[in-house]
């Protein structure tokens, strides 16, 4: 997907201007911040982002944070949950990955049942549920995927329509 900071894009601090070049450069959220940062796919901020992110007590990556809520990751409930553990690479508040829900469970069937050569469009209003699902597929099905969706500019959206046309191996 698209690189862009998380700051910006979960709405939390951004104190970099996004407009001036120099800014314009993502770096990757350090792992005591970040669950993700050893994973295939870092999460990114701006620097002056990343140093304001750092000098707050508790600070955690605001991509983390989103993820642990959506995924309402509870320690002692997390192994009751029937279905399967995705993404066990992810960390958060001592719970390796998450147990997806029934519906998701049912898109990531469908998906696997997608003929090689086709491609496919998931569409929901719940972008939260599109992250854990992109994170299934990237992670545990090894499937390329373009995120199109109005967090990202249009030239990056622009770039992920032209990827998910063009690359024989970006099927969703």
């Amino acid at each position: 997907t698209a690189q862009m900071c998380v700051c910006c894009e979960m709405g939390t601090i951004c104190a970099a201007d996004t407009k001036s070049p120099e800014v314009q450069k993502l770096i990757p959220v350090p792992g005591k911040l970040c669950h993700s940062a050893k994973s295939a796919n870092p999460h990114f901020v701006h620097e002056k982002c990343l140093t304001l992110l750092q000098s707050q007590a508790h600070s955690v990556c605001p991509r983390c944070k989103e993820f642990s809520n959506l995924a309402q990751i509870d320690p002692k409930a997390a192994y009751k949950i029937p279905y399967k553990t995705y993404s066990k690479t992810v960390v958060v508040e001592g719970v390796a990955g998450f147990k997806a829900t029934s519906k998701i469970e049912q898109v990531v069937n469908w998906v696997q049942a997608i003929p090689q050569e086709d491609k496919a469009i998931v569409y929901s209003f719940f972008e939260g549920s599109l992250d854990l699902l992109e994170g299934i597929l990237v992670e545990n099905l090894e499937m390329e995927c373009a995120r199109f969706d109005d967090d990202i500019d249009p030239e990056a959206q622009a770039k992920e329509l032209s990827r998910f046309k063009k690359s024989p191996t970006c099927r969703l």
